[in-house]
């Protein structure tokens, strides 16, 4: 798990947990396997925190320009997006693909996300996240990090990282 909250794609993360005798074919049946039973999971246990369609609709209408990074495979971040009726509040959703830089690689803002905002400069964002991959990410390039406490990262870890801001809950 330390592993895939860093950032770590799926078939570098198999390969450091089996033998290293492992071929590549394991490693994509295992990707594919996890990313089938990944988007069983993700429709029946991913749910928005309380207050989420609010909070992000008043953020939108006050001009805030959203855009989701996710180390969420993109297709899965995607479908999420659009079951909660979410992809209206983002300008464009941004998740894992293969053979992209991933959280916490400066190159997710370099070759993925500069291009969408041009002229903005990584320190002119502000970054919220609840686990090390966003706090890494957003310190790598310069950005203020405004860390969820109430997310999936690991409090102790986190705190550790020393965020600008921290939210205890999405209010």
């Amino acid at each position: 798990k330390e592993r895939l909250g860093k950032g770590d794609a799926l078939q570098g993360f198999y390969q450091s947990i089996v033998d290293e005798g492992a071929s590549m074919d394991e490693a994509q049946r295992y990707v594919a396997a996890y990313r089938q039973r990944y988007a069983q999971a993700d429709e029946e246990e991913t749910y928005l925190y309380d207050g989420a369609h609010e909070v992000l609709h008043i953020l939108k209408e006050r001009g805030y320009r959203l855009i989701a990074v996710s180390n969420k495979h993109g297709p899965t971040l995607r479908h999420s997006l659009a079951r909660f009726h979410l992809e209206d509040c983002f300008e464009a959703s941004l998740g894992a693909e293969e053979g992209l830089p991933r959280k916490p690689e400066r190159e997710v803002f370099t070759q993925r996300l500069a291009h969408l905002l041009p002229g903005w400069e990584a320190g002119q964002f502000l970054r919220v996240g609840d686990t090390t991959a966003d706090i890494d990410f957003a310190q790598t390039l310069g950005m203020d990090v405004c860390w969820a406490s109430y997310g999936h990262g690991v409090a102790d870890v986190c705190k550790a990282l020393k965020p600008n801001y921290q939210l205890d809950s999405l209010w």
